[in-house]
């Protein structure tokens, strides 16, 4: 049984989430929540397998959200739920940690597949962004990893090489050799130069 939160500003669509999945044999619903506080508050006093999250509701944004949950120590995954067709923000908001990003368009037909891929340790990302994705991720940034690309996009923000390794969990020595490396694929040599760099691709953190 799959454990769900759905977090959604809007209620129409929120219940009409619920109803899909109250209708299903292997997802429980644990909770509704309208904003990010409300998600968090969930997440921390449920068993939550999987957190529905709109893009665009109040509170904090999806990367602080899954910022958060893994503060928390908990392994709750998020699936962002978007009118957003873009490929760039999909990437980016994965590489922050999401573990997936879905269409509204396309949310009631392909969010019991993204919920299944997601409990295989697998990312989904809606069917009309694959082939961008792909893309996307063939070209020189993408040859980044996850890691070294949650590093850049800290020190875009201004932070130390203190301050990430305590964000990430990690050595100051590791931030350093990602941070290093990363610099040299994207070939820049400067904080401003980065900047620069990660606008341009869109990928510039929240």
């Amino acid at each position: 049984m799959i454990r769900i939160v759905i977090a959604d500003d809007h209620e129409i669509f929120r219940e009409g989430l619920a109803q899909l999945f109250n209708s299903s044999d292997d997802v429980e619903l644990v909770g509704l929540a309208e904003d990010g506080d409300s998600l968090l508050q969930l997440v921390s006093d449920f068993d939550v397998d999987v957190a529905v999250v709109d893009i665009s509701m109040p509170g904090p944004g999806v990367s602080g959200i899954c910022q958060q949950i893994a503060n928390l120590g908990l392994n709750t995954k998020v699936v962002v739920l978007t009118m957003h067709q873009d490929a760039r923000r999909a990437y980016q908001l994965i590489a922050n940690g999401a573990s997936g990003y879905v269409l509204k368009r396309n949310a009631f037909a392909e969010l019991r597949e993204a919920l299944a891929a997601i409990m295989r340790g697998e990312t989904f990302v809606s069917h009309l962004l694959a082939n961008e994705l792909v893309e996307l991720m063939s070209g020189k940034t993408q040859a980044l990893s996850t890691r070294e690309l949650q590093v850049v996009q800290l020190v875009a923000r201004g932070d130390t090489n203190a301050r990430i390794a305590a964000t990430l969990d990690i050595s100051i020595k590791t931030v350093q050799t990602h941070r290093a490396r990363a610099m040299e694929k994207l070939d820049v040599h400067s904080a401003a130069e980065l900047v620069r760099r990660l606008s341009e691709l869109g990928l510039l953190s929240d």
